[in-house]
């Protein structure tokens, strides 16, 4: 804004002094020739040329004034003044205000009014002086009628003009201030996100917590001393917090190491540049994001990594942020040994300038250790030399990051949103149990269409039923094991429940105790759970033999609609061959409820959806009809049947269908026991063929007898077939 005031400014100043040095030489010629006095000729320097230099040097003090355009209006209107009281022509004077108003005041309309209105009131004046003075009759009064005029039209047409554009540019002024405040909330969001990362990145490493915020400070305080720009400052700063990412990769008994890497674990480490690169070198909001990240553990000499680079073949940014990065590694403490002295850590930068630091950037890094710069913004309050701390005493100290300490444990273990135990911890304590022979009822609680709900409500909605069924789950059991298995869903050991009845009746309790927080908040009314449920006995499984009998039981109370409970010993008698009918006709239900088969099962099935997408289309286009196969895989012992053996059986049965197929037919798992095949206009007749093919090649390659095969037939007709049967 500033800027564009200082433009009309000058704008206004270069048009005046024209017209006065224009009407001075004009005077000047005049005086040769005899028809002006020098004493004329001085009074118009002094109305006309003074005012001039006046505004000149307002301008010079202060360009981007905003009432310095009045004041040069009003200088320039005393000229106006003088050329009409003196002058003996009637027209030149009538049109050169306007039309300078026009150039350069014609986004303010007060000030073209006031100035309209003073200008026709001054000629007026001038024009009745002269009726009375008898140098004007009505005979000869065309000349001032079209002055008049001309001033009413220049002024009024130059009022409607700079209306419309103060209007215009009133709604481009607001919505470049909203445009900006987008662009500001854009900014917090990208670094709440990026802080998000940075945090993840931190901690994986115990021992580096607050890193890559102390090396993005130090990176920026070395980037202004070089004496680079506050938009290169800003960038690096950024830059430098993220100049870590690429540690997501490495695993973390690699980072939290206590002592050295032997060469393949450093080796592994040595990755993180190359991770951190590729991870960033598709953002293009920012120059230069992934160079940080890929090459700050590059060494002046050539000798560092990952490409080993040399000199000024670095990016300066990897140069600056490999220095901060060493700085703060000095500087910090770690498992192995504490942080090094100020005076230590001052000679070894120094000591590996040339070598592992640009000689340059090094001695500017020095220079501002040396002016304190860097104390501020470190928050290590450690005295590496006495061993005590700066504020607090050692106890208080040490019981601080011992609370510290215990607290991170903890906080590791719960999941982010809903704080019960997360998936790595609880699947930890379950097996365990499950190995000590523990025993009770396990319960898998899934949120029925959270992801519809996310979708059409916003993960707001979501997080609270999310939060909502863990607080239930939470509240209604003492004795448990409880933790977030993925996202929409929890697992549950109720411990010591044994018996069926007992199972019943805590679940029973659950959805009492949902019903009753629906009731209270209109906000839940739609939030529903669907459970399964297994007994387990001391012993019986393992952690992961329950989970897949639970997820079975979970997966049959889901088909059966939402709100459903469905117990594992409820379907052991027969449930696999009906479970095999039953998601063959939810499926076909499915498709023919949504009437198109790219939308069949998007939720829980993509590939499926995509797969079907594509064959719809062969059929559209060809009038073709499909048949689906949904080969179930059977146990004859459900109970003794092991997750391996399982597995293995249905490695056998993709074989078999493979081997059996066409290359225009599809085939995808379907279940964790089913497989779908898709065959494309296909007679009766070889469709038999086909199954008995699969079915013989499966028992052909199956030496274990313990599984059987069973299949249900679909024939799908293209929607013409259909509307004309």
């Amino acid at each position: 804004m500033k800027n564009e005031t200082r433009k009309i400014n000058r704008s206004l100043m270069v048009g005046w002094t024209v017209i006065v040095l224009v009407l001075f030489f004009s005077y000047l010629g005049e005086y040769v020739k005899g028809i002006r006095t020098l004493g004329y000729v001085a009074v118009f320097l002094l109305c006309t040329i003074l005012p001039n230099l006046c505004c000149h040097l307002l301008y010079r003090r202060k360009p981007e004034s905003e009432t310095l355009r009045y004041q040069i209006v009003c200088g320039y209107f005393v000229m106006y003044l003088f050329s009409m009281i003196t002058g003996s022509t009637y027209m030149v004077f009538s049109y050169i205000l306007p039309l300078l108003s026009l150039l350069i005041l014609y986004h303010q309309p007060k000030l073209i009014l006031w100035t309209g209105v003073a200008s026709i009131a001054v000629n007026l004046y001038s024009i009745v002086r002269k009726f009375a003075s008898g140098e004007l009759d009505l005979d000869s009064s065309k000349n001032a009628e079209i002055q008049i005029a001309l001033i009413l039209l220049c002024f009024g047409g130059c009022y409607v003009a700079t209306s419309i554009y103060d209007r215009i540019q009133r709604q481009n002024l607001e919505f470049m201030a909203e445009l900006e405040k987008k662009n500001i909330q854009s900014r917090q969001m990208t670094m709440q996100t990026i802080m998000t990362i940075v945090n993840t990145i931190d901690a994986k490493d115990e021992y580096t917590k607050g890193h890559s915020q102390r090396v993005s400070e130090y990176s920026a305080a070395l980037a202004a001393e070089l004496g680079m720009s506050g938009e290169d400052v800003e960038r690096i700063r950024y830059i430098g917090l993220l100049h870590d990412i690429g540690k997501i990769g490495v695993p973390d008994a690699i980072l939290n190491k206590p002592g050295r890497l032997n060469n393949a674990e450093f080796s592994l480490m040595k990755l993180h540049t190359l991770v951190g690169g590729e991870i960033l070198k598709d953002i293009n909001s920012m120059d230069d994001l992934d160079v940080g990240a890929k090459y700050h553990h590059e060494r002046y000499d050539g000798k560092g990594y990952p490409e080993g680079l040399k000199g000024s073949e670095i990016p300066p940014v990897a140069r600056i942020i490999g220095i901060a990065d060493a700085y703060d590694a000095m500087t910090s403490h770690r498992i192995y040994r504490k942080r090094l002295s100020d005076e230590a850590v001052r000679e070894e930068i120094a000591r590996c300038a040339g070598t592992q630091f640009d000689p340059q950037f090094a001695e500017a890094f020095l220079k501002i250790l040396d002016k304190g710069r860097l104390q501020t913004i470190s928050p290590d309050v450690y005295n590496a030399q006495d061993g005590t701390g700066d504020i607090v005493g050692g106890e208080v100290l040490q019981k601080i990051l011992e609370d510290a300490g215990a607290y991170n444990s903890t906080e590791k273990r719960r999941d982010s949103l809903t704080r019960v135990f997360n998936r790595i911890y609880g699947e930890q304590l379950l097996s365990d149990y499950l190995e000590d022979g523990g025993e009770g009822c396990l319960l898998a609680v899934d949120i029925d269409a959270l992801r519809n709900v996310n979708n059409l409500h916003g993960f707001l909605k979501g997080d609270l039923y999310l939060n909502t069924v863990a607080n239930v789950l939470e509240q209604s059991f003492m004795n448990k094991i409880l933790y977030r298995s993925s996202g929409d869903e929890f697992i549950c050991m109720l411990c010591g429940v044994t018996s069926k009845e007992a199972a019943n009746r805590e679940v029973e309790r659950i959805h009492a105790y949902l019903e009753r927080v629906r009731k209270e908040d209109e906000e839940l009314e739609s939030l529903s759970i669907s459970i399964g449920g297994l007994i387990v006995s001391g012993g019986e499984f393992d952690r992961e033999e329950a989970v897949s009998r639970l997820e079975r039981a979970l997966y049959f109370a889901k088909q059966k609609g939402g709100g459903c409970t469905v117990m594992y010993h409820e379907l052991v008698v027969d449930f696999q061959p009906r479970l095999s009918k039953s998601d063959l006709d939810n499926l076909l239900e499915t498709i023919q409820r949504q009437g198109s088969y790219s939308r069949a099962y998007e939720v829980n099935y993509p590939e499926f959806s995509r797969m079907l997408s594509y064959l719809e289309s062969l059929m559209e286009r060809n009038n073709q009809r499909m048949q689906i196969i949904m080969f179930t895989v059977l146990a004859a012992d459900e109970e003794s049947a092991t997750v391996e053996e399982k597995m293995n059986a249905m490695k056998i049965l993709e074989g078999a269908v493979v081997s059996s197929l066409r290359k225009v037919d599809v085939t995808m798992q379907f279940s964790s026991s089913q497989r779908l095949v898709v065959l494309m206009n296909m007679d009766r007749e070889n469709l038999q063929l086909v199954i008995n093919r699969i079915l013989s090649a499966f028992y052909k390659r199956s030496t274990d007898k313990k599984f059987s095969l069973s299949h249900d037939v679909a024939d799908l007709t293209p929607a013409r077939d259909a509307a004309n049967t």
